[in-house]
């Protein structure tokens, strides 16, 4: 996706290229889960709200954690802009 009119920039050697190309509507997620791997986001949340759930079909902590805030970054103002399942 490196075009020859493409700009970019270096962060904490993390490459980021732009293009004239329109980006899709999830594209910054991809950046947002760069950020949240190389600060240890998951490690943070599984230890800092220690829930158990029982359920086999759980999902866990974190993986909700994840859902609201993605959703408040998206612009979401409802837990049904998530299209979760909260059972």
């Amino acid at each position: 996706m490196q075009g020859e009119n493409s700009t970019g920039v270096e962060i904490n050697k993390v490459k980021i290229r732009f293009t004239g190309k329109e980006m899709t509507a999830y594209g910054g997620f991809s950046l947002l889960a760069l950020f949240f791997e190389k600060i240890k986001f998951r490690e943070c949340i599984e230890q800092a709200i220690a829930v158990q759930e029982i359920s086999p079909n759980s999902r866990g902590i974190y993986a909700k954690i994840l859902v609201y805030l993605l959703m408040i970054y998206a612009g979401g103002s409802r837990f049904s802009h998530s299209m979760y399942p909260w059972e």
